[in-house]
């Protein structure tokens, strides 16, 4: 066979192959460029994008510490206003408390008209400060007093060494177990009436509502906080059969967050949603009288009718024609509903005053319970802190144990020209008032982060 010299000639001719390869690695590293670019783009973007979201954490955590540090100038001033008296009848308590929660905002917005002097200092302040971003802080007094943990029945078993029984709930008094039953009645009343008020306004909240049985629905949550063996209803085999079906297994112990209600067996969203308001698991202990609403009023006093309602809020808010007058202290707060609403007879009053105490809350006129939610942005992050700070009561300390007057008291010489002793809660051992309350240190109870 004769090879064609001219088809040999282009056969072995490698002249351009270089610049292939040339244009072929320079593609690939063109490729390779572009993916390393906008690698390096996108973990720039998330960098800085954690270092905003961390930047928003430090903003809120800042409005926080404020938070606490507010609350520590409200408790010192509390307890300087309650020991002295004449500072008790000058200063408002409700006044200070609206002067500790007034909201705080970071950068500073100065209204259009503000002057020229307002507008430098603002400018002056954000120079020097070292806040980066934005702050907003809101402090609220919690008044709900509906406290699913305050169903719990107390501890009251101890055994006696002579004779090993141990105390039940059958040995409860009665004056023991009334504060608890009182709170059960409370709960109840709260439901029933939230459900009426619903059905009323919708026809199908009239349908999804009909079948709520709220002495199931409260049983179901006292048999949830209870510890196991020391809670027995005649609904108890059926809450413990509703558990069963849910597949929930009871905590019994005390709830450490509202959210947990969403557990129990019939307390769906739209049962939740009835009473959310007016419920709180940590311990409220006052009452603010002038933060209470409608439907707690109507709690304190199922008795009242609508237009007491209205009149005790157009006296106390005030009204168009007429100022407010808000309460000073518990004792015109009890001055208008005996004498000039007539809600209640002073009797009546008292007694009902009473059962709230044993429960372990008491009417007051600023709260202890605070709702702080401190928001933090930079840039497009945010950052969000709700916390409940409370600032619990110092505990009085106990009353001296009443002496036999069979056995004859020995007074020691020393003693003799002393003058008359008070006991700590103001009885018969002496004629000065009660102690006064003091608060301690404020302390977060819990806290939710977004």
């Amino acid at each position: 066979m004769i090879k064609d010299p001219d088809h040999q000639r282009l056969t072995n001719n490698e002249r351009g192959v270089a610049i292939l390869m040339v244009m072929g690695s320079i593609a690939l590293l063109t490729y390779l460029l572009a993916e390393f670019t906008f690698e390096t783009k996108l973990n720039k973007i998330k960098v800085q994008n954690s270092q905003d979201r961390v930047q928003a954490r430090l903003n809120a955590e800042a409005g926080l510490t404020l938070a606490m540090a507010k609350l520590r100038l409200y408790q010192q001033a509390r307890n300087t206003i309650e020991k002295q008296k004449s500072l008790k009848e000058r200063i408002d308590p409700d006044l200070l408390q609206s002067v500790v929660t007034m909201p705080f905002i970071y950068p500073i917005t100065l209204p259009p008209r503000s002057d020229i002097i307002q507008r430098n200092a603002v400018a002056e302040f954000e120079k020097n400060s070292l806040v980066q971003g934005k702050i907003s802080l809101a402090i609220s007094p919690v008044s709900n007093f509906l406290n699913p943990n305050n169903l719990r029945i107390p501890h009251t078993t101890d055994k006696n060494e002579d004779d090993g029984h141990t105390t039940t709930n059958d040995d409860l008094t009665s004056a023991n177990s009334a504060p608890h039953e009182y709170l059960v009645e409370v709960f109840i009343q709260a439901l029933h009436k939230r459900k009426l008020e619903k059905q009323e306004q919708s026809e199908l909240a009239a349908d999804y509502l009909a079948d709520v049985d709220e002495t199931q629905l409260v049983d179901n949550l006292k048999f949830f906080v209870n510890q196991k063996g020391r809670f027995t209803s005649p609904l108890t085999p059926e809450s413990e059969r509703q558990f069963q079906e849910a597949g929930i297994y009871p905590k019994h112990a005390p709830m450490s967050s509202i959210s947990e209600m969403h557990l129990l067996p019939g307390w769906s969203d739209e049962v939740f949603d009835l009473i959310k308001g007016q419920i709180s698991i940590h311990d409220v202990t006052i009452i603010p009288l002038n933060k209470i609403t409608e439907k707690q009023l109507a709690n304190i006093f199922p008795s009242i009718t609508p237009e007491q309602s209205k009149e005790f809020f157009e006296f106390r808010d005030g009204t168009e024609e007429e100022e407010p007058h808000p309460f000073k202290s518990p004792q015109d707060f009890k001055k208008l509903v005996v004498s000039q609403l007539a809600i209640l007879e002073e009797e009546d009053y008292n007694k009902r005053i009473k059962e709230f105490a044993n429960a372990g809350l008491q009417l007051g006129i600023a709260g202890k319970l605070f709702k702080v939610v401190s928001r933090g942005g930079f840039k497009r992050a945010n950052y969000t802190i709700t916390a409940y700070i409370n600032l619990p009561i110092k505990p009085l300390p106990p009353a001296p144990e009443k002496k036999d007057p069979k056995i004859p008291e020995m007074k020691n010489p020393s003693d003799q020209d002393s003058p008359t002793t008070t006991s700590p809660d103001g009885g018969q051992d002496g004629n000065k008032e009660p102690p006064p309350m003091e608060l301690l240190l404020p302390r977060v109870v819990e806290i939710n982060i977004t």
